[in-house]
């Protein structure tokens, strides 16, 4: 068998404007915005005591300042949470899974059944809350999960994962 490296001229690759995209389970957005405002919660709490006990000996203008500060910086951080939440979505393929997210800083993965290595699901207590759970693909050499989809129904995740498995698993006879 002789060696061939055809040359693809870039208009001739398929566009990724025609894949299909799946959204996240709209809970998913009622899970992230709790998680936030726990978050918050602890924050603006340590601040209201670190004001009013004075801690830094600050001018009460400054005070002020501080407090106008943290209510914008979290108002842009809900804000960002739901435009945010809008963008992350999922495709699944033949030979590999696609996974696009952020609002600001855009990121998109695509992940080739041939190298994962296994797959989970998984579940935290706000997520079993809402049937919820996320999917963790990890791909060999690595530790940590290389793809992370957060907001899944159960059932889906576990039916992704395993169809994930078992296209891997043709991969190795092929």
């Amino acid at each position: 068998m002789d060696f061939t490296n055809e040359q693809i001229k870039p208009e001739d690759i398929p566009s990724v404007q025609n894949i299909e995209f799946s959204g996240l389970d709209q809970n998913y957005l009622t899970v992230e915005l709790i998680a936030k405002g726990l978050f918050w919660l602890v924050l603006g709490i340590g601040a209201i005591v670190f004001i009013y006990i004075n801690v830094w000996d600050i001018a009460q203008w400054q005070q002020y300042a501080l407090f106008i500060f943290l209510i914008i910086w979290m108002v842009i951080s809900f804000a960002l949470t739901v435009f945010g939440f809008r963008k992350k979505k999922y495709a699944l393929r033949e030979r590999d899974i696609i996974y696009q997210s952020g609002l600001i800083w855009r990121n998109f993965t695509v992940l080739p059944f041939n190298r994962v290595q296994h797959a989970e699901v998984q579940q935290g207590p706000i997520d079993r809350i809402f049937e919820l759970s996320r999917l963790k693909i990890y791909t060999a050499g690595g530790s940590s999960s290389d793809l992370v989809i957060a907001g899944l129904p159960l059932e889906r995740a576990q039916n992704l994962k395993h169809f994930i498995l078992h296209q891997t698993s043709g991969n190795e006879e092929e």
